[in-house]
């Protein structure tokens, strides 16, 4: 390859790159809207997966729970979590998360796919959310 060839080869690498036309990495292939490379808690800290959620298996936390999540979450995830403009969250997978995987990304949002943090919120309104998520009985009353 000639030097004026490569130099042309490049260019056009780096403007489709820029485009956003290709991925860079492999992780980066995904669907849009789905977690890349993972779901969104693949790096959290181990100390944040192992936190215990002091809701866990209270009927008047997943009530909670379902109240938050439709006034904060419902509008990407859908009214029972089954999807929209985000991913759906009434899944095996995210019931197989722990409840400290769930929290941490609560906290800490998954900006790269348009999850917010929401830290904001306190504590205990964040893992009411995630009870409902574990529990996510669509049936359980407003």
């Amino acid at each position: 390859m000639t030097a004026l060839n490569a130099l042309v080869v490049n260019g056009v690498i780096a403007l489709v790159a820029s485009l956003g036309l290709v991925a860079t990495d492999a992780a980066d292939a995904g669907p849009p809207g789905k977690p890349k490379g993972g779901p969104p808690w693949a790096s959290a800290p181990e100390s944040a997966r192992q936190r215990a959620n002091p809701y866990a298996s209270r009927p008047d936390a997943v009530r909670a729970g379902r109240k938050l999540f439709t006034r904060h979450c419902a509008s990407c995830h859908g009214q029972d979590a089954k999807g929209g403009n985000a991913p759906p969250l009434a899944t095996g997978i995210v019931r197989g998360a722990t409840d400290g995987e769930l929290f941490w990304t609560l906290t800490n949002g998954h900006l790269r796919e348009g999850m917010p943090s929401w830290s904001q919120l306190p504590e205990p309104r964040r893992w009411q959310i995630v009870s409902f998520l574990k529990s996510h009985d669509p049936a359980v009353k407003r």
